[in-house]
């Protein structure tokens, strides 16, 4: 290679447009044909409301038709983009990994294109394309681009560096201001229909404006606030507005409330979160983490001074390094609405680090392109410049491996959630989807192993009770089975699967008069129960009652349209009827 070949790549835009692009396509290309996993199948598998483009209007009216992930939040542009998917492929996983994959790319070219405006003369120019490399490349970021529910964080992110490249054109460029004014708030409003972290970017705006436009001159940044930023409040504004009062859901997707237990749990979240960008090796889709609950506790002690430790670099590096400290408050900024604002019930996951990663690549870039500077100032210049390139293509030969292997690991359901339990042995939600993935295949005997160890570490579950209550009964180990039941029951007395389930092992046992209240309570929570009505029916069917048979089978018929059984069951009705 001519010693001035890299420059030449650096200096030409889509030369290193390309090479993002083939980067990420060559590490991504063995994930395009993965499976679904747990969400994806409540936000648009089983989600008839994304299933036809004529329900697009009605996902930005409603939290339950945008996804039937319990409380999932106001994200009416995923959905949109999970209809998308739909009407031009089906649940084919390739189109909905190719999307998570292009928008990933594209993430990566803006990063390169935002860099390119920040960087000036006197800073080495590969830190755009390094930046870029890094992020598109940092195997932390598995998690976001395969599972395709994760979509929301990359596509929020999109949304969100768009709008903030385009707020730098307005600033930069003295033609067409008004069109990257308007394209960088119809941004940010396409960002908070995505995801919630969208609400974020008026901020991270506001810190670019201080840093790299008013460059810390406090009167002039007081002015550009007023002039610059204040439609973009108005708009988050009217927002939260609409989120409180009209939607009424301004919950994270746990649904949980803030505590201050989830706060200080956060502080060394934050920290777990900062090793594993350290060192990406075992990643797992949920760990668990120890709750905090006392301000004194040891690691919230040392976690809350690594925090403010970071924050007093970012301060301490304003006139050094204003990109390093600025992304570190980027990091801190990106991560505030899943680490603060909004609580999660899970308290811990990867692909949150998304958005937060730019800030990352940006830091790690800076400080690997000042070592490179440093080494040729010294008399070793040649020998420390191959050291350095050595050591970048380690990096890179190292991340590269990971996300080979990572995307191994969401091939199915069985390899995700078998990696998961042996990263984290004591994670409940992957031994609980393990047993759901036996459950489904007709491993009874490994499902039931899974759901007993889940209910070992969270015995509150009345969901697992009732799962595993249902293979006892395919294993014809019947007393379990009521046990497990009524366990379930015990949790929950309204939970009507539960009663059905018990209704049936008790019919199956003679136990007539059980079954019948089993079944009855059912209806009498759920009138619309459709599976009790025609239960109740087959019981008064061998009791030789054709009065009550017909009356509970004719409102299983009136209530199942589309069920398999329903025309075998009108054919026994009108057998009946026409015997009468």
């Amino acid at each position: 290679m001519k010693k001035n070949s890299l420059n030449y790549l650096f200096s030409h835009k889509w030369l290193s447009i390309m090479l993002i692009t083939l980067v990420s396509v060559v590490l991504y290309a063995n994930s395009l044909n993965n499976a679904f996993h747990y969400d994806d199948f409540g936000a648009f598998v089983d989600n008839e409301a994304v299933k036809s483009l004529k329900n697009i209007p009605d996902l930005f009216k409603s939290v339950v038709s945008a996804s039937k992930v319990d409380d999932t939040g106001y994200r009416p542009l995923l959905a949109t983009t999970f209809a998308l998917n739909w009407r031009l492929g089906g649940l084919n996983p390739f189109g909905y990994h190719l999307v998570n994959l292009g928008t990933h790319i594209l993430n990566g070219i803006l990063v390169f294109l935002i860099l390119g405006m920040l960087v000036d003369s006197s800073q080495n120019k590969a830190i755009p394309l390094v930046s870029a490399i890094l992020f598109i490349m940092h195997p932390i970021h598995t998690e976001a681009i395969n599972y395709i529910h994760a979509r929301s964080s990359v596509l929020a992110t999109f949304f969100i560096l768009l709008s903030w490249f385009l707020f730098i054109k307005y600033n930069m460029s003295a033609k067409k201001r008004f069109m990257y004014y308007l394209g960088s708030l119809l941004s940010f409003v396409a960002a908070v229909l995505t995801k919630e972290i969208g609400f974020m970017l008026p901020f991270v705006l506001v810190l670019y404006d201080f840093y790299f436009v008013s460059q810390g001159k406090i009167n002039d940044f007081k002015s550009r606030l007023l002039k610059q930023h204040s439609l973009f409040m108005i708009l988050l504004a009217v927002y939260l507005f609409l989120r409180f009062f009209i939607v009424k859901n301004i919950k994270g997707p746990g649904g949980s409330n803030m505590t201050l237990q989830y706060l200080l749990t956060q502080m060394s979240v934050i920290m777990h979160y900062i090793l594993l960008i350290l060192y990406p090796i075992n990643l797992a889709v949920e760990r668990n983490i120890a709750m905090s609950y006392y301000i004194f506790q040891p690691r919230v002690i040392i976690s809350a001074l690594g925090i403010l430790f970071l924050f007093f670099i970012a301060i301490k590096l304003y006139r050094r390094s204003k990109l390093i400290s600025f992304s570190i408050l980027w990091f801190f900024i990106a991560l505030a609405p899943v680490s603060s604002i909004i609580p999660m019930i899970i308290v811990m996951n990867s692909h949150r680090l998304y958005f937060p990663g730019v800030g990352v690549a940006i830091i790690s870039a800076v400080l690997l392109c000042g070592l490179y500077d440093i080494g040729k100032q010294s008399k070793n210049s040649v020998f420390f410049r191959k050291m350095f390139i050595v050591l970048f293509g380690l990096i890179l030969v190292f991340y590269s491996m990971r996300i080979l292997k990572r995307n191994g690991d969401w091939k199915d359901e069985y390899s995700l959630w078998s990696k998961n339990i042996k990263v984290s042995p004591a994670s409940f939600r992957s031994h609980n989807n393990l047993g759901s993935y036996y459950d489904r295949k007709g491993e009874d005997e490994k499902a039931m192993l899974e759901y007993e160890e889940c209910l070992r570490l969270n015995p509150t579950s009345e969901t697992v009770f009732n799962n595993l209550g249902i293979v006892y009964y395919r294993l014809k180990m019947y007393d379990k089975a009521i046990s497990a039941y009524k366990s379930a029951i015990n949790l929950n007395n309204d939970y009507n699967d539960a009663h059905n389930n018990l209704g049936i092992v008790y019919a199956d046992l003679g136990m007539i008069k059980e079954s019948l209240e089993e079944f009855k309570k059912v209806i009498e929570v759920n009138p619309m129960h459709m599976e009790s009505y025609k239960n109740i029916g087959i019981i008064y069917q061998k009791l030789g009652d054709r009065k009550n048979n017909l009356y509970y089978w004719k409102k299983y018929i009136e209530l199942s349209p589309d069920t398999p059984d329903r025309e075998l069951i009108k054919k026994e009705v009108d057998k009946i009827e026409s015997n009468r």
